[in-house]
């Protein structure tokens, strides 16, 4: 039996070229306007991520125009192809996805927003994405000439999860899957697992690294302000009061790197002991950093975290102790800067100048553009009665931050003393 064919008003194939072609060149200037406007409103939300856009190809757009004219079949109206412009904004990490959200929220009118992956089971694959539908505005289809409305989708996704639904749609939606093959689809879904896994370690690390740098800026602060006090000596109320952070960011790097993240023992140690460091609990800062050393394993790490016990002795003037620990580091890392600086301070305290001085210049020597160790070696030179070369010092540091208020108060009062 032959059934009788229905009549449904299929475009022609032609027509619809015709129809893309002028879509697609007024899209794509439409495109081009709406991404940078995303990526500049990314960007004023100093939120780092890469955007991508594409207008449908042909193929996509023919298949879909039929899918809908299939769908009003019956007299109803055809759905609206609304994924002709599309944007991708791809974020490093998954509270980045939210800081996206709230920008799109903020800057453009919402019309849809769909969660895909989220009602997935445990042993289903697929991408998790959220998509957003936005009218595109008014300026730009006004620089573009265009009168009607447009919409764009705009898809928020992580690398992780862009790569995923990259690979996704080569195995699974442009070849032919088997779908009855479980081994294959376990593999899929072990895989995706294994992906939304490392999104969410990712962010983590992210969040231990916030709380890690956030404790060393507040230790940084008050071991200049105990230096100041300490090493101000006899420079005047004004030159004492004058508060810079000794140490650079650097320092904060190589700890994050060195300390294991996510979980780990050692990690959430460091934090308490800097945290307790911060809040002058400096008896339990050094049994904290004590128990560090006990189970760190690379010379490397118990040079690092010597330098913070010695500081935390330092800073309860057990300068015995701070020098124990910064002989210690130095003699783990011979190339310390850190160490042999903050060593040259504790021997800059107990008035043994030369030698400090010599930790000053060996910490020079091996990081040229070390502000604090220019300006300390200053100092030694002062105490020394030797201003001319005080003066150098303190003009070479000055070099480095010409914004010190610091430096240029003390420069002030060794051209005083010299008569410049």
């Amino acid at each position: 039996m032959i059934t009788q064919r229905s009549e449904i008003p299929y475009p022609e194939l032609e027509e619809i070229q015709i129809e893309y072609e002028a879509l697609r060149l007024k899209a794509e200037e439409v495109l081009t306007a709406l991404r940078a406007e995303v990526a500049k409103r990314l960007q004023r939300a100093e939120l780092r991520a890469a955007t991508k856009a594409r207008v449908k190809s042909f193929e996509s757009y023919y298949f879909k125009r039929l899918r809908n004219a299939n769908q009003g079949k019956n007299g109803d109206p055809a759905p609206r192809i609304s994924d002709v412009l599309g944007l991708r904004i791809v974020c490093h990490f998954l509270e980045d996805l939210i800081k996206a959200e709230t920008v799109l929220q903020e800057s453009f009118e919402v019309i849809e927003v769909e969660r895909k992956g989220m009602n997935h089971s445990f042993n289903q694959f697929g991408y998790s994405s959220t998509h957003f539908l936005v009218a595109v505005p008014h300026h730009i289809l006004e620089s573009c000439g265009r009168e009607a409305s447009v919409v764009c989708e705009i898809q928020l996704r992580t690398i992780l999860q862009d790569a995923w639904a990259e690979i996704e749609h080569e195995l699974v939606y442009k070849a032919e899957f088997a779908p009855f093959d479980e081994p294959l689809k376990r593999k899929l879904a072990a895989l995706n697992a294994n992906l939304t896994l490392s999104d969410l370690i990712f962010q983590e690390i992210r969040d231990y690294q916030r709380r890690l740098h956030l404790e060393l800026k507040k230790r940084r602060e008050s071991l200049s302000r105990k230096i100041q006090e300490s090493c101000s000596g006899g420079m005047g109320d004004e030159q004492a009061s004058a508060v810079r952070p000794a140490e650079k960011q650097e320092e904060d790097e190589v700890i994050a790197t060195l300390v294991p993240a996510g979980g780990d023992t050692m990690d959430e140690l460091l934090v308490k002991a800097l945290s307790s460091h911060n809040a002058g609990k400096y008896t339990s800062a050094i049994s904290l950093y004590t128990s560090i050393l006990k189970i760190a394993t690379q010379d490397q790490v118990k040079a690092i975290v010597r330098v913070h016990r010695g500081m935390a002795y330092f800073a309860k003037d057990d300068y015995k102790a701070a020098l124990a620990d910064f002989n210690e580091s130095i003699r783990l890392n011979p190339d310390n800067a850190k160490a042999l600086y903050h060593r040259g301070v504790v021997l800059q305290v107990l008035e043994e100048y030369e030698a400090a001085r010599e930790d000053f210049s060996r910490a020079v020597r091996l990081d040229p553009f070390k502000f604090d160790a220019l300006f300390q070696r200053a100092q030694t030179y002062y105490h020394s009665g030797d201003y001319s070369r005080a003066l150098d010092d303190c003009e070479k540091a000055l070099l480095i931050d010409p914004d010190s208020i610091q430096a240029q108060q003390f420069c002030k009062l060794l051209k005083s003393h010299l008569g410049v």
